[in-house]
């Protein structure tokens, strides 16, 4: 039996999956550089507070449970589909 490996389109989604969520925090009514993003997520340092707030208070909690009610609705595809 062949086995295909998976590795590369495993990684390849990862980097998908995070570039899209970069992408779902920086777009909005406000426009944030990702440059911004980035520091307010690993540095908590920013030149704007208003974008801090806009930041941690509304797009990550919108971003994380995107990714988290869409990974669900693949589980239970998988789970329906018996492909588990």
């Amino acid at each position: 039996m062949l086995q295909k490996n998976y590795k590369r389109h495993f990684i390849l989604l990862a980097i998908v999956l995070l570039l899209l969520f970069i992408l779902n925090i920086s777009l909005g009514s406000v426009s944030i550089p990702i440059k911004d993003i980035l520091n307010i997520l690993f540095t908590n340092n920013t030149t704007k507070e208003s974008w801090q707030i806009i930041i941690i208070n509304f797009r990550l909690p919108k971003a994380v449970t995107a990714v988290l009610v869409g990974s669900r609705f693949i589980c239970c595809w998988f789970i329906n589909a018996n492909i588990v």
